[in-house]
């Protein structure tokens, strides 16, 4: 009985309120209808056609609004996949890791007067010294032994200084490269990094200069 006192009541105020305007402002009455949970929505009458109306909390949503919102997470949960960085980091920090690694050990045996070795296989890379007459692994840092990142393959071809003829660099599973007392590599190298689509070469040159890049 209440409900359908106020409703009245509503619609007479805003019929009496629509009649104070001038004509041409005026609007027809639309009847108002209470649902006591809110505020008042604009029910369709006849003369007017389909009027909008507030939605009420247990309206949700329509398809299409879902359709939207979940093509927008589609979008966004790509942008976010690709901006995530790579766990295996960038193939360019492997090759600026072993390039500084090998800068060092040729500095290293000009330092302490002694031959150094490097040697770089298909699976990763390791350092030697020689003394007392024989080659010995080194395990301190930053020489020791080191396998590359997941998914990455080293191919390494070398050129020996000692060989007059020009046949090009010979590739091989495992190279071998020794420094002496003067920081000059015994052969000219090239190692190239692959992952996957990518690919990083490091040049060794035979004055001993080390290089990441063609």
């Amino acid at each position: 009985m209440m409900r359908k006192t106020l409703n009245r009541l509503r619609s007479s105020l805003f019929v009496i309120g629509a009649m104070r305007l001038p004509e041409s402002k005026r609007i027809a009455a639309v009847p108002l209808c209470y649902t006591g949970r809110g505020a008042p929505r604009v029910r369709r009458s006849p003369d007017h056609g389909f009027a909008l109306f507030r939605r009420s909390p247990e309206s949700g949503f329509t398809l299409v609004e879902l359709m939207v919102v979940i093509a927008v997470i589609g979008l966004l949960s790509t942008a976010v996949m690709f901006a995530l960085p790579d766990p295996r980091g960038r193939l360019v920090e492997d090759a600026d890791r072993f390039a500084a690694r090998v800068a060092a050990l040729r500095d290293a045996a000009v330092v302490t007067s002694q031959p150094m070795g490097l040697w770089v296989s298909p699976s990763g890379y390791g350092f030697e010294r020689r003394l007392a007459g024989r080659w010995e692994t080194i395990d301190e840092k930053p020489f020791r032994t080191t396998d590359w990142k997941e998914r990455t393959v080293a191919r390494a071809a070398v050129q020996s200084t000692s060989d007059a003829r020009e046949d090009g660099p010979q590739a091989s599973d495992r190279i071998v490269l020794h420094f002496d007392s003067t920081g000059l590599p015994s052969d000219a190298a090239r190692v190239v990094l692959h992952r996957e689509a990518e690919q990083l070469a490091v040049r060794i040159d035979a004055d001993g200069r080390v290089k990441v890049g063609d």
